[in-house]
């Protein structure tokens, strides 16, 4: 596989999980925006899977969803 295509599949991955949480909430995606601190347009781009986050905005988002972040794990 392709390392862009890795890297791409890593954002989709992570897009999803974060969908999953906020719809768990019951929240639209502007709900989470404020919350977060943030746009809307950067949560629609981080779920769609084609917005490279920084990880101030990933340390937002998952502080408004009380999710913890891991920066690093280690897969065997």
């Amino acid at each position: 596989m392709e390392k862009d295509q890795i890297i791409y599949d890593k954002r989709k991955s992570m897009g999803e999980s974060i969908r999953a949480m906020r719809t768990a909430q019951g929240w639209e995606q502007e709900q989470l925006a404020q919350i977060a601190g943030i746009t809307a347009a950067n949560v629609r781009s981080v779920e769609a899977g084609k917005y490279a986050v920084n990880i101030d905005v990933l340390n937002k988002i998952a502080g408004a969803l009380g999710a913890e972040l891991r920066m690093v794990e280690k897969g065997f």
